[in-house]
Parts: C-alpha cells; sequence; structure tokens
C-alpha cells in the first residue's frame, strides 16, 4: 500500500511577527513613548528619549510596531515612524 507523502511546508514571509531579527535603532524624536502592546490603546510603560539606542527584537507584520529593548532593559513597543535603522 503506497505511503501518503506528505505536502511541503509553504515558504516563510519574510520577517513576520514573532521572527527574531535583533536590528538596532536609534530614537529620532525627543522623547517616545514605550508601550506594552502595539497600537495607541496600549499603557505607556516608558520613554526613550533622542539618541538612546535599541533593538529590534519581533515587530508587526506591516513593520508599523516594533517590539524593542532599550540598552537600560526597558522592554515594550515602539511607533517605527520614530526609530531610525542603525546600518
Amino acid at each position: 500500500e503506497p505511503v501518503p507523502t506528505p505536502e511541503p511546508a509553504p515558504a516563510p514571509i519574510p520577517f513576520p511577527a514573532g521572527e527574531t531579527t535583533q536590528q538596532r535603532y536609534y530614537v529620532h524624536v525627543a522623547s517616545l513613548r514605550v508601550r506594552k502592546g502595539p497600537g495607541l490603546i496600549f499603557d505607556t510603560i516608558g520613554y526613550l528619549s533622542l539618541g538612546d539606542i535599541v533593538k529590534e527584537l519581533t515587530s508587526t507584520t506591516d513593520k508599523t510596531w516594533l517590539q524593542i529593548q532599550s540598552e537600560t532593559g526597558l522592554l515594550g513597543w515602539c511607533f517605527s515612524e520614530y526609530l531610525q535603522n542603525i546600518e
């Protein structure tokens, strides 16, 4: 009796939510809120200042919100428009 061949897994989408990138960014506004989740409805849990460096842990699929960790250990979500990619 023939053994069924499993379907091949679909190709991964580049940088889906949940994938770790470790990309680094700096804050390019005077003050940036860090929130509990990816959106304005989430509470502010801290602030970043101009020039602070953060690393991206993950992002929303459209990259509008990044989950970051600051050099001081602050962990939360920031609106990506206010973060500049460090090449």
